[in-house]
């Protein structure tokens, strides 16, 4: 029974989001995601850059 009550949720969400004029759920969560990638990619590469600078020195 617990999936089914979630289900209800979100759609709720979406419906009041769509009632907004705001993108679905899926969307902003997508969004969030893509943000959150982008940024360990970031982290990652400055890792590596201090890494080599050490190495370097």
């Amino acid at each position: 029974a617990q999936p089914r009550v979630l289900m209800d949720l979100i759609d709720g969400i979406e419906r009041w989001l769509a009632a907004r004029g705001h993108s679905s759920l899926g969307d902003i969560v997508g969004v969030a995601n893509e943000r959150y990638q982008l940024r360990r990619q970031t982290t990652c590469a400055e890792k590596l850059l201090t890494m080599e600078s050490e190495f370097t020195r």
